[in-house]
This record gives structure tokens, sequence and C-alpha cells, in this order.
């Protein structure tokens, strides 16, 4: 989708939800566009989420300092998430996919998940370090492992594993599990409508790893999830 198409579809919708549930309502922006981050943002949104995690959808295969996402979000002064991603934006599988795993790191399955781990981590704590040299402010920067993106379902389910491990120190955490493929794949094929059980189990291994937020479609019940894994686990 272009940035022309996307700031169409999602400004008025940002506005209108502005409009209709007023100041106290917090709403992100869901882009890796910085155009259309801006008008978001002007429009009502209070903070950015960018699945390319500063890389504008593609391109470099890491952020620096010199992303046009980073300058405005500090230029803005709003709260960025910066999600762990390969290739294109939309990248779940091939060779954005594949992990290098190092010595000492396991065999099979848990020498690639470690790979995995290391990596994200690896990425995230560069992606910070780019986001506060292009005068993002530490305190600005949430962090997401970026679950299903350029991952395999293996390395999703890696991820959740680690939790905290798999993350750059001192930085809150968001983790988006919710009727995600690995959860389909898991449950046997379950369309995405039908995760939704699946999803309670992630949130709970969110939890259970740190998260600090997750990001769900069935609100309410996840709400509950979350609200007994918090009381578990922490």
């Amino acid at each position: 989708m272009s940035e022309e198409e996307e700031a169409a579809r999602v400004v008025p919708v940002i506005a209108a939800l502005r409009a209709a549930l007023g100041p106290r309502a917090l709403l992100s922006v869901d882009t890796f566009y910085p155009s259309v981050a801006e008008a978001a943002v002007g429009a009502g949104a209070d903070m950015v989420n960018d699945v390319s995690g500063g890389r504008c959808g593609g391109g470099a295969p890491e952020p620096t300092a010199a992303s046009p996402m980073f300058r405005l979000v500090a230029r803005l002064g709003v709260p960025y998430v910066l999600m762990h991603s390969r290739g294109d934006a939309g990248a779940a599988s091939g060779g954005s996919a594949v992990y290098a795993a190092g010595a000492g790191e396991g065999e099979g399955g848990a020498r690639e998940g470690a790979a995995v781990v290391a990596e994200v981590r690896r990425w995230l704590g560069a992606g910070v370090g780019a986001a506060e040299a292009a005068g993002v402010p530490r305190w600005d920067l949430l962090v997401d492992p970026g679950l299903g993106f350029a991952k395999t379902g293996a390395h999703s389910c890696a991820l959740l594993r680690a939790g905290r491990d798999a993350l750059p120190p001192g930085l809150p955490a968001l983790v988006g599990a919710s009727r995600k493929g690995f959860i389909g794949d898991a449950c046997g094929g379950a369309a995405p409508r039908e995760r939704d059980w699946g999803t309670a189990a992630a949130v709970a291994a969110s939890v259970r790893g740190g998260a600090d937020f997750v990001r769900v479609h069935n609100v309410a019940a996840m709400r509950d999830a979350a609200r007994v894994a918090d009381a578990v686990f922490r």
C-alpha cells in the first residue's frame, strides 16, 4: 500500500476516534511511513508503532541514526515502538527468516532458537542506540521482538520463551502475538478468528516473560488472561 493510500485510510479514522473518545483515550498509529505518522499524530494519535524498526518499510538491513522516522519521532516528541523485522516489513519467511547460530548455542532447534534470540536482542539494541543518536529520548522508546515478522513459528516460540532475554535491558516491552500464524499452526491450522484460546496462552507467556504491554484483538478476554498471568507470575 502506498503512503498516500495509507494516509487516506488511517488519518480520518484517527481524527474521528479522537473526536469521539476525547483527550483521555490513548491512540497509536501503526505505520512505517514518516509522512503518515506525522499526519496521524497531527490528527490525534499519541504514539507511533513501526513494524519496520525505523527502516521505513525496508531498504537498509538495520536502522541508523539517519532514519527519517527516528528524526520525525524526535521532533514530534511522542512514544515510539521499535519492532524487529528484516527485509520488507511484511516478510515472514524465506531468506529473511534464516538466523545463523554461533558456536556453543546448542543443537538443532535449540541452536536456531538461541540464534534468533541473540540476533533480535542485538538488532534492537542497535536500533535503540540509533534512535537515541537521532534525538529520540530513551523514555519515549518501547521495544517489540516482532513475533511472526521474518520469523518461523519456532522462532516466535523461542522469543516468547526467552522473554526479556531477547530484548535490550531497561526499556518497556510490547509483545504482539494475537491471532498470528504461529498460533494457528500450533492449534492445528485454526483460522485467525479461532485463535483466541491460543492467543490467551501466548499472552500469559508474554506476561511471564516480562512484557509490559500486549497488543490484542479480543481485548476483554485477553485483559483477563493478562490479569491472571500477572497475579500468578508477578
